[in-house]
């Protein structure tokens, strides 16, 4: 049975002591770990070895904490054991910092792969006959590369006035050919934004999502790149989440930048080829 419970306790489990005492464990019932928090207490028990336990505790104050439970036995002068003590600390700061740097760990080495990836994407596109071939590609690789619903690549006329596409990923999640759509250019959203400024930058925006004629066909998250050839700005890859509405992340665009910016360099070249 418990024989005592601190303030500290009651506080965080919102229960008083006089509703712990006399149980086995002291917080069964109210945490959800209370089946192992007594197997640990068991085991001291039973082999004199100190145990300890991570819980997730809600906390009156601050919502729910992690917690360190370190299990220590009790003995009387001739060394049998007669009762356990827990002992816990708020571990809650110490696993924040161990959760970033595991995902900062992860993030990187998925950046890592996918920069290989890129790599070898490009490498592959660099291998296609013609400019069409290139961008159809290039739509169809670039999707599962960036993991994202639909990709479209669209290209500016020497006025700027218009748009002219290529190929895309339609509403079903097909390849579809958009070299007849055209699109008016107007001086607002992201394409206006990357074409006037000619950076190699990537915006996202949760807005409405549009086909190749655009007309508004739902709402999520949306991103673009400018296809950047060192000097001019030659047109967007315009990537986004229609069907599984998921966010796009920090680290999907920077592998779109990256994406673009090669892509406008192959582009180029491609171009030039073809005239001469």
């Amino acid at each position: 049975q418990t024989l005592y419970v601190n303030p500290r306790l009651e506080k965080t489990l919102k229960h008083t002591a006089s509703e712990m005492l006399d149980t086995f464990p002291a917080t069964a019932g109210f945490i959800k770990e209370a089946s192992e928090y007594q197997k640990k207490i068991i085991e001291v028990i039973k082999t004199g070895k100190e145990q300890e336990i991570d819980l997730v505790l809600p906390d009156s104050e601050k919502g729910s904490r992690y917690h360190n439970v370190r299990f220590v036995a009790e003995r009387g002068d001739d060394g049998t054991i007669t009762g356990v003590l827990a002992i816990g600390r708020d571990i809650t700061e110490r696993k924040l910092v161990e959760d970033a740097l595991r995902q900062s760990r992860e993030a990187t080495l998925l950046f890592s792969k996918q920069l290989t990836t890129l790599q070898e994407v490009i490498n592959q596109l660099s291998e296609a006959e013609t400019a069409d071939d290139l961008n159809r590609m290039a739509v169809e690789i670039g999707r599962n590369l960036l993991e994202v619903d639909r990709m479209g690549i669209w290209f500016v006329d020497g006025q700027r006035k218009l748009m002219h596409g290529s190929f895309g990923i339609d509403e079903q999640g097909n390849l579809r050919d958009e070299r007849n759509s055209t699109i008016e250019l107007k001086e607002e959203g992201l394409a206006w934004l990357l074409l006037s400024t000619k950076k190699p930058m990537a915006q996202i925006e949760n807005h409405a999502l549009q086909d190749d004629k655009n007309r508004k066909v739902g709402e999520g998250y949306s991103a673009q790149a400018a296809l950047w050839d060192g000097n001019n700005v030659l047109g967007i890859v315009s990537v986004d989440n229609l069907l599984s509405g998921m966010p796009i992340s920090e680290q999907q665009l920077d592998i779109l930048q990256l994406y673009a910016n090669s892509l406008g360099y192959l582009i180029k070249r491609k171009w030039a080829e073809e005239r001469l």
